[in-house]
């Protein structure tokens, strides 16, 4: 479930109520000419990640704990503009097994958003916000496709990789992946003038 938790000071502020994740504001220096961004990065896959991103809220998953999986943060880049970025761990010697044969293969597992609301005003509100996703691969069509609330997922599959796009509360960024019969794992990013957000799911075939 979803929970929200917002430091004492800056409730009245800001005027925010929810239940589920966890949101902390913190007043963060902004330029007028700053550009919020996002993006995809490749990372090191077996050591500690350090993302371009300060501040931050991180969410992360894998298999076991050497696995697959993913990380993703979300928070100050340089010192005028918010950032988000994700990266896939695919250690050597890991990955997906290969598709079955038939018409479909369904999945079901957790995702994770890394978010930074308010991102034009000068204090960026960070949020991390979770759920269960239910998740169809069409093998026939390749399409790779699934919602949950503020996420959808509309894919596309090339073998065991993955792309497509994936649009969280009505934000679209790219989606990227990997899916196998036994597991489906993404990875997804936008940006806007007053929004950032990066996550991932990793889910289990049904």
């Amino acid at each position: 479930m979803r929970s929200l938790v917002i430091s004492g000071l800056m409730l009245a502020a800001i005027g925010l109520t929810a239940c589920g994740g966890t949101t902390v504001a913190e007043p963060m220096t902004v330029n007028p000419s700053r550009i919020n961004s996002s993006n995809f990065t490749q990372g090191n896959t077996t050591g500690p990640w350090r993302p371009n991103v300060s501040n931050t809220q991180a969410v992360s998953d894998r298999v076991g704990t050497s696995g697959i999986g993913y990380n993703a943060a979300a928070g100050v880049r340089g010192r005028y503009a918010f950032g988000a970025e994700a990266r896939l761990l695919i250690p050597t010697g890991t990955g997906v097994s290969a598709l079955p044969t038939g018409a479909a293969v369904q999945y079901q597992g957790p995702y994770q958003v890394a978010i930074i609301n308010n991102a034009d005003q000068r204090v960026g509100i960070k949020e991390k916000y979770t759920g269960t996703i239910s998740l169809t691969a069409n093998l026939n069509s390749g399409a790779f496709t699934g919602t949950d609330r503020d996420l959808t997922i509309a894919g596309n599959l090339t073998g065991n990789d993955l792309g497509g796009t994936a649009t969280f509360r009505d934000i679209t960024g790219p989606l990227k992946g990997l899916v196998g019969g036994d597991v489906a794992l993404g990875i997804f990013h936008a940006s806007t003038d007053n929004v950032v957000f990066a996550g991932g799911f990793l889910a289990q075939s049904r």
